[in-house]
């Protein structure tokens, strides 16, 4: 089993000495099954790998499972969630962000990003984000275009936007979903604890 090293971004970075993550995954990464309830589950579970990252392929699957969902008039909603033991979503891949900077396809890749979880967020079903383990970065942001997010009390439960803290803008929709998600307005909701931290 391969294992990365997460960056202050929310990032994954392959780790030397250790089977590391493929760019690309041969079998999916994302599980989709419907219940008797007509509730659509997501799961995320990159094979071979300890953590789920987004890649160009992972958004290719998301933006295909999508295309299921919207066509399917009996789906009821939709559950995102993770197969992994400590590890929501981490992030964007590392690799792929520097070899598409690199060839000047950044820009795209970004911009595909931002297309397929605007897709998520205007889905006309509800859509609940099931959070165990670390979400960070554009995992966080899949979450934001949710229309509810729980998560569990577990340690390993981490989120948040960490590239803020070195300047970057989260580009997949963070910068302007989460301000509206916890507007002055909402903290009514609050206790004055959690008004003090801003949370």
């Amino acid at each position: 089993m391969g294992f990365g090293i997460f960056s202050p971004l929310g990032i994954c970075r392959k780790r030397s000495k250790i089977n590391a993550m493929p760019a690309v995954a041969t079998a999916p990464m994302i599980r989709r099954e419907i219940g008797d309830d007509h509730i659509c589950l997501l799961t995320f579970d990159r094979p071979e790998s300890g953590a789920n990252i987004f890649d160009a392929a992972t958004l290719d699957e998301l933006n295909e499972h999508l295309d299921f969902v919207e066509n399917d008039a009996s789906l009821r909603g939709v559950i995102i969630a993770s197969a992994k033991k400590s590890i929501f979503i981490a992030g964007a891949d590392l690799k792929t962000l520097l070899q598409q900077a690199q060839t000047g396809d950044l820009r795209a890749f970004i911009a595909e990003g931002q297309r397929i979880i605007n897709r998520l967020a205007e889905l006309k079903i509800p859509t609940v984000a099931a959070i165990h383990g670390a979400c960070a970065g554009g995992g966080y942001e899949v979450t934001l275009a949710c229309d509810y997010r729980i998560a569990t009390d577990n340690p390993a439960t981490r989120i948040g936007l960490p590239e803020t803290t070195l300047g970057l803008i989260p580009a997949w929709g963070g910068c302007t979903r989460l301000p509206r998600l916890i507007a002055a307005e909402n903290w009514s909701m609050k206790s004055p604890r959690a008004i003090d931290l801003s949370i």
